[in-house]
């Protein structure tokens, strides 16, 4: 996982990062990713619509 200087700050500053980081490791994000993928394709619409 690539963390960012504001994810670290963020993570070992507040309890809310905490929080989130360790839902982060409990959820399996693959089958969420794999529905998601399915219906967004950024490359395919340059414009954002």
């Amino acid at each position: 996982m690539n963390m960012s200087f504001s994810d670290y700050y963020v993570t070992h500053r507040t309890r809310k990062g905490n929080f989130l980081m360790q839902i982060d490791e409990l959820i399996d994000w693959a089958p969420i990713e794999a529905t998601i993928i399915q219906h967004y394709s950024p490359a395919s619409d340059v414009t954002g619509r």
